[in-house]
């Protein structure tokens, strides 16, 4: 029996693999700078897109196979890389983790071993057992107006600097992102038409979100 259709941002559907608690789905597409996605899929009359990933290092190089524990995701890539990804909020994915095992496909990983290792295995490379540390990301979450109506501000360009992580914001002005470290970090907005804005001093610390308010004006 059909019970719900669903296409994935690059339409190529390699693999699929449910959160612990079968409320949520991650997908890889095997293309070319096709990203990670996640999807609720709690009520599959109303299946919805989260968000979107790209590997940090090679983000053309696309996850090859995802694998899900404990709200972590496991996942082997395309240029040599396997990565992990903290996905406790599937609507802010961020990358905690990256290692290189080589310049070919990571074919796939395990993270289900009993000694909690990952054993993953590399097209041209061979073998490799890997001792993960998962740890949660640091969140920066938030939403942007114009500063003369007040009215929430759409497309305005949000950089964590230092980081490979940035959004956009959507209609209703709202933006999510974060870091894989915690620390102190500059943050940059800036949208056409507008004067950009840089925040210094942005303390994210793991496992928690810090939401900012900003408006911007225009030139």
């Amino acid at each position: 029996m059909l019970l719900a259709v669903q296409r994935t941002p690059a339409e190529f559907n390699h693999n699929s693999w449910l959160s612990d608690d079968s409320r949520y789905l991650f997908t890889t597409d095997e293309r070319w700078n096709a990203p990670l996605a996640s999807f609720d899929v709690s009520n599959l009359a109303d299946i919805r897109l989260l968000d979107t990933y790209y590997p940090s290092e090679h983000p053309t190089q696309e996850v090859h196979n995802v694998r899900v524990l404990n709200n972590y995701l496991v996942n082997p890539s395309y240029g040599g890389q396997l990565t992990l990804v903290d996905a406790h909020r599937p609507d802010n994915l961020i990358e905690i983790a990256h290692i290189r095992l080589g310049n070919s496909l990571v074919w796939d990983a395990s993270p289900y071993l009993p000694s909690g290792n990952i054993i993953a295995t590399a097209r041209n490379e061979g073998l490799f057992i890997l001792k993960p540390v998962y740890e949660r990301a640091a969140y920066l979450e938030g939403r942007v107006t114009d500063a003369d109506s007040g009215q929430p501000l759409p497309r305005v360009k949000v950089v964590v600097q230092g980081t490979a992580y940035t959004d956009t914001t959507r209609p209703d002005g709202t933006f999510k992102t974060g870091a894989g470290t915690p620390g102190t970090y500059t943050v940059v907005l800036g949208k056409v038409g507008y004067q950009s804005l840089t925040l210094t001093d942005v303390v994210l610390k793991r496992g928690e979100t810090t939401w900012i308010e900003v408006a911007l004006k225009r030139f």
